[in-house]
Order: structure tokens, then sequence, then C-alpha cells
């Protein structure tokens, strides 16, 4: 049969369970937490740590108050160290959390514009995400983004030792002579305090290197060798829906699409390289250009082979395009999630919507510059 235990608050119980199971296992807790890229993080750190060490990492979006404790329970006596990601947006959680788990080293990412409508100001920020220090003393390490300019306001006012990891600063852990891959990734040298190592970072974007240079950071503090950190970094598997490229015949897609903050959504397109990607032409464009000279097109390839020319011709032509009524658009749009359904199930309904409300907002936005021009005009004739 089944037995229930009564208590008066189900997730307070279920931290404190899991603080009393983990104090069965004396190993060191890497804590992590950032506005942007806290589970890529977490990911490279784990990457490079399992070269040597049995891990545990949080899975998924195992970061809150309910996720950290179950992620806990996956404990075993193997493990050697446990790499948690830890997730907030409100003051208190991460303390809340560092209750729990009492992290060794603590890694903050960086200090964005997450969760700034329940904090105030990115110093507001600052302040949740630094709750993670404050169980920590002098024997406990702090790994920060040296490029950031908050973090860096942060230099001899917390208990743990620092460790800087940048490109702009010239810390003790350092990225050099980077050099983008296209789709494979990117290349550069990795300066430690004693080791230098080149390496290829099997994702895009120049903002890998602060999860590679932490994954370094912390890797050479248990004593990994420049050899063992770099198969680690190399070997790296990102999560689903981050950063993750997809290829469909011609068409490559880029999807960072889990949670994403106006912070990662720069970095994804600065991330493409132009001219190895269609994608690529997105960087400097609104939203709109995009969605009528590159989604929509690779849309109707999809959906309308025999037709796809004439069409994207008539959708990239602004004026052609303004013509379209809502309702052609959005038949055109169910028959382009009809088709693209069978290829990319997780992406069709989103870009379908997504597609009518921009098709919309041009229509609005075109709508409006036709009025304007011809009052010009008529008011130009008045006056002649």
């Amino acid at each position: 049969g089944k037995f229930y235990v009564l208590v008066e608050a189900t997730v307070q119980a279920l931290g404190q369970v899991a603080r009393a199971y983990k104090a069965k296992f004396p190993i060191p807790v890497i804590g992590i937490t950032g506005s942007v890229g806290k589970t890529t993080t977490k990911d490279m750190i784990a990457s490079v740590l399992s070269q040597k060490f049995r891990v545990l990492k949080t899975e998924g979006n195992y970061n809150n108050e309910i996720g950290l404790p179950l992620t806990l329970f996956r404990l075993n006596p193997q493990h050697e160290l446990c790499v948690l990601e830890m997730g907030m947006n409100h003051f208190g959680e991460i303390d809340y959390l560092t209750r729990i788990v009492s992290p060794n080293v603590a890694v903050i990412t960086n200090i964005g514009d997450a969760h700034i409508e329940n904090l105030g100001s990115r110093e507001g920020i600052l302040k949740a995400k630094s709750e993670i220090f404050q169980a920590m003393t002098g024997d406990d390490l702090a790994v920060l983004n040296g490029d950031d300019p908050l973090l860096r306001t942060l230099d001899g006012k917390i208990a743990p030792g620092i460790l800087w990891c940048g490109a702009d600063h010239e810390p003790p852990y350092e990225a050099k002579e980077i050099r983008q891959m296209g789709a494979k990734g990117l290349q550069c040298k990795i300066k430690t305090p004693k080791t230098e190592f080149a390496v290829t970072i099997p994702a895009l974007g120049n903002h890998m290197i602060y999860p590679v240079l932490m994954a370094c950071a912390i890797g050479e503090k248990f004593g990994m060798t420049g050899e063992e950190m770099k198969k680690g970094v190399e070997a790296f598997v990102p999560t689903k829906m981050r950063m993750n490229v997809i290829r469909q015949g011609d068409v490559t897609i880029l999807d960072d699409a889990y949670n994403a903050n106006p912070q990662s959504m720069r970095a994804a397109l600065e991330a493409v390289p132009a001219g190895q990607m269609e994608a690529g032409y997105c960087v400097g464009m609104s939203y709109l250009q995009i969605i009528r000279r590159i989604v929509l097109p690779q849309a109707l390839r999809t959906a309308f082979p025999p037709l796809s020319n004439s069409l994207i011709s008539m959708v990239k032509d602004t004026s052609l395009a303004a013509n379209i009524t809502v309702m052609e658009m959005f038949m055109a749009t169910q028959r382009i999630a009809a088709r693209t359904y069978e290829m990319l199930p997780l992406y069709c309904e989103v870009a379908a919507i997504y597609l009518l409300f921009s098709t919309i907002l041009t229509f609005i936005q075109r709508a409006g510059e036709r009025r304007l021009s011809s009052y010009g005009k008529r008011d130009g004739r008045r006056k002649a």
C-alpha cells in the first residue's frame, strides 16, 4: 500500500529532505546562476569535469525550488562532483536554493535584463544573483564574467575568492585568437595561469568563450590538465533548444528558442556567420524584414514548390506584399504549417502564428504609409 507524510508546506518539506539527503554525500558542489547562459555554462562545466570525475548535473530546466531538490535525489555514492543550475525570478529564491545545497564554487555568467520586471533594475538583478554568496566563506570560490561591468563591482565585496574569466580585461582565464568556423563552431586559444592550449568549441557564437573559460577555471581548481579540459570542451553537447543547429535539406535552423530573452536572442543572431547561412542576413534587419525576406520565403519553398519562385518574389516586394489580404495570408499560413509540420513539428505552429501576426502588422504599417502618402498628394494639389 501507499503511505503519506503530512507536512505544513510541501515545497519547503521537499527542500528540507533534499538538504538532509545531500548531507550524506560530502562532495563539492558547483552552483551556477546568471541572466543568460546558465544552462549552456552548466553543460560545459559538466562536460569538462566529466573527463576526470563522475559528475551529477542538472538535467533540463530543473533549476528551481522543486527541480533542484529532485536533482539532488539522483545523487549516489559514485558521484564525485555536483554541478547545479540555479534559477530565480524574485529576491530570496537564490538564497533559498543555496541553503539547500551550500555550493563550494559559485558561478555567475552575467547580469542582463531577465526578470527585471520583478527586480526593478540590473542592480536589483545583481543583488538577487549575489545571494549565492551568502553562505560561502573565504575557502570557497567565485567564478565570474570579468567582462561584465556589474559583476566587476563585486571585487573585494564578497567572501569567496574570485577568478575572473573573459576576453576584454586580460583576466587570469582568457580567450585569444577567436575565429569563427561557421556551423562547426569557433576556434580560440585558452590561456590559464597554468597552461595554454588551442581548442575548437562545437557551438556557435563568440559568447561561448565564457562557458569554456569558466569550465577551465573550475577544472584547474580540481587539478585537471590542459589536455583533459580540451577534450571536455570539444565533447560539449548543448541541451535541446539552446543554440542547436538543425539541418533540413538546404535550410539550416539555429534553435535557441527555450525561454529566450533579449540578450540571448541578440547573441543568437550575432552568432550566425554572414555568408555561411541565409539567416546570416538577419543581423541588422527588422523583424518584419526577417519574416519577409527569410522566414516566409523558406516556408513558401516548403509549402508551394511549383509556385515558390513567383510567390517569393511577390512577398519580397513590399508593395505587392501589402496587397495580399489577411485572409489569403491566413490560409497560406495554415497550408505552410500543414506541410512544415511533417518536417519540423516543434516549430510550425509557433511559426504560423508569428507569420500571421507579422503579416498583419505589415498590412497596418503599409496601409498607414499609403494613407499618409495619398493625403500628402491631395494636400499638395490643394496648395497648388
